[in-house]
């Protein structure tokens, strides 16, 4: 008979979560936090006995399960389970609690910005894992409800990993958008060159060696693809390796694509006018085009603005929209025009809302749906 015991409670916040539920890709942290977890009560046993070796049966056996997830909420429930926690006349469970908790400080530590640990150096490593597919806007709750701030992010997790000896990149999911520039069938391997003429290599695997060599063969012609996988980024950010896990052809008027490309325009790129895109300030819309853009949706073409801001323009039909967002203080407006009879209106929005967003998508649904 198995005993258990309630362990864990991690809270996952963003808005892939406020449905409440949790996505099964995210249940693989769970899976590398219990190794974590393991070695660290072995390093708690070690520090209070002075000894390297643990007694027989320490460890055997345990793990977590999810018993569930709280209703309302976006809380796995986890309970440490084994069929004995004994090893010989010792009881276990101590060493796991006191593991727990210093994991959670370590995460605490990292961020309020501090570069204490309380687990060994050599174990953050671990933290290139848990964590590796959240959002710029989610982060894992390692200890809610309580006076801790263990939030595990991109940000401190990035400081985590950095701070292993052992470990010179950090692994996050990752999503690029380019050209195939160079295709080598002999070494099975492409180039990828993306935003700001950046460029990377990666292994062509059989799955989707196809997609690589039609956007090879049609490069002339701008045709690119979205790559999407675990991409490897050092010290300075820049994405040093990747493995990739699905591949597509873009669309011509693909929208981040579109967005991306406004990154390498210069100071006066229309005419002397015009100033640079900040990256900042592209990647929050491609966050908000991908949150409310939906497939049913047409494409519109996509055009930068000398004033820093991006114009969308739908036509099909007698129909056509327009839409302006200020990428400084996210308003904007809408202008539509029926071209049988020339009426005509106009909608301002706040781009910094959902509701602005939504008022946006509304109208978009009554002329130009797929």
């Amino acid at each position: 008979m198995m005993e258990s015991i309630s362990f864990f409670n991690p809270r996952l916040s963003g808005r892939r979560f406020e449905d409440h539920t949790i996505p099964v890709e995210l249940l693989e942290d769970f899976n590398v936090y219990e190794e974590l977890l393991v070695k660290v009560a072995k390093w708690v046993y070690y520090q209070k006995y002075g000894k390297y070796k643990v007694p027989p049966g320490f460890g055997d056996g345990v793990s977590l399960k999810l018993a569930g997830i709280s209703e309302g909420s976006s809380i796995a429930n986890l309970v440490l389970a084994a069929t004995t926690f004994l090893a010989g006349d010792l009881d276990t469970r101590p060493f796991f609690e006191e593991a727990r908790e210093l994991i959670v400080k370590t995460i605490d530590a990292a961020e309020s910005g501090s570069d204490n640990i309380f687990i060994p150096s050599e174990y953050l490593g671990y933290f290139n894992k848990i964590g590796k597919r959240l959002r710029d806007d989610e982060a894992i709750d390692f200890a809610p409800n309580s006076n801790y701030r263990a939030k595990l992010n991109n940000v401190n997790r990035k400081r985590l990993v950095m701070a292993s000896a052992d470990t010179d990149s950090v692994d996050i999911e990752t999503t690029i958008r380019g050209a195939i520039s160079a295709y080598d069938k002999a070494e099975r391997k492409c180039t990828i060159t993306y935003a700001q003429y950046s460029k990377i290599d990666v292994k062509i695997n059989s799955d989707y060696a196809d997609v690589f060599l039609e956007a090879f063969n049609d490069f002339e012609n701008n045709k690119k693809v979205k790559v999407s996988g675990i991409g490897s980024f050092n010290k300075n950010d820049r994405l040093v390796k990747m493995q990739v896990e699905s591949v597509t052809i873009l669309h011509p008027l693909d929208i981040p694509m579109r967005l991306e490309e406004f990154l390498e325009l210069e100071s006066g790129w229309m005419n002397g006018e015009g100033e640079p895109f900040r990256l900042e300030s592209i990647h929050w819309l491609i966050d908000q085009v991908s949150n409310y853009f939906h497939t049913d949706i047409l494409l519109p073409y996509t055009f930068p603005t000398v004033d820093g801001g991006i114009q969308f323009e739908w036509k099909t039909g007698n129909h056509d929209m327009t839409a302006y967002i200020n990428l400084n203080d996210k308003s904007g407006y809408v202008h539509y025009l029926n071209l049988s009879n020339d009426s005509d209106y106009d909608l301002e929005l706040d781009f910094a809302s959902d509701e602005g967003w939504q008022k946006l998508v509304n109208e978009l649904a009554k002329y130009f749906k797929n």
